[in-house]
């Protein structure tokens, strides 16, 4: 604060209230020779100024209505206290028996490590339990919806499931049709829901299910944000034309995937 105000010319005068420690001392020496400085300077005395402050040709001064005039007192040490000593306990002399010690063989004897000279690596581990972060990919995918140059929204592709559980869940949904949500998101907020909730299906027959369920498109097209929607958003065929395609005001979307920084992902 002395080096910026010193050099301000709005400030008038300054009045520097450190004569109680010879430590700010350094910061007058720059000025003390300097009649143009050390005249803005008047060094406040609360308590008996230091012998460095009282050789400088500074001006003094003393406010013995605002300061204390006094050092503060000593906090005074609290006694000891006692602490009760521990009963005497008898104890039975027992019978010592003399051992020699475990002879030690000469070879494979190390000398002693010689003691490392301490560094600040050294003295940062002192005493600090070893932790290990581990830097390894989470097993578990992140969630992400493919967005095109327009903000539209694609569909990830699926793997093609085997011919067997096609067939399984076929006859499985003419017996009763099984719930979308319950199989394919794990949760059904239907209540009373008409549809199948069990037994679950295998893995090869929900990636059978989820290929049934894209041939549908989604109410909200390819504005669709829900990341676990499991309708279609864009036509799965190239080049079709079919009138009666529930993709039919879709065939014109751009299915060109932007790169990753325009992809829209949750943890």
């Amino acid at each position: 604060m002395l080096r910026l105000f010193i050099s301000n010319y709005s400030c008038k005068h300054i009045i520097f209230g450190g004569c109680h420690d010879n430590g700010y001392l350094p910061n007058l020496d720059p000025w003390k020779h300097d009649n143009k400085i050390s005249s803005r300077i008047t060094l406040l005395e609360s308590t008996t100024a230091q012998p460095g402050f009282t050789s400088l040709n500074f001006t003094t001064t003393r406010f013995d209505t605002v300061f204390r005039s006094e050092p503060l007192p000593e906090k005074p040490m609290m006694p000891p206290i006692p602490t009760a000593s521990p009963p005497l306990v008898a104890v039975m002399p027992t019978k010592i028996v003399a051992q020699r010690p475990p002879s030690i063989p000469q070879q494979g004897i190390k000398s002693p490590t010689p003691p490392v000279e301490a560094s600040w690596a050294t003295v940062g581990k002192a005493g600090v339990t070893e932790k290990k972060i581990s830097i390894a990919v989470s097993k578990t995918p992140r969630k992400c919806i493919l967005l095109n140059a327009y903000d539209q929204r694609l569909d990830q592709p699926l793997a093609k499931p085997d011919r067997t559980s096609v067939e399984s869940l076929h006859q499985r949904i003419q017996k009763q049709k099984v719930c979308n949500d319950f199989h394919l998101t794990s949760e059904c907020k239907t209540a009373y829901c008409p549809y199948s909730h069990g037994p679950k299906l295998t893995p090869m027959e929900t990636l059978a299910l989820r290929h049934k369920a894209r041939g549908r498109s989604c109410p909200n097209w390819s504005e669709c944000r829900d990341f676990d929607c499991y309708y279609g958003h864009c036509c799965p065929n190239d080049d079709c034309y079919y009138q009666e395609c529930y993709f039919r005001d879709l065939h014109n979307l751009d299915k060109v995937c932007c790169p990753p920084t325009h992809e829209t992902t949750i943890n």
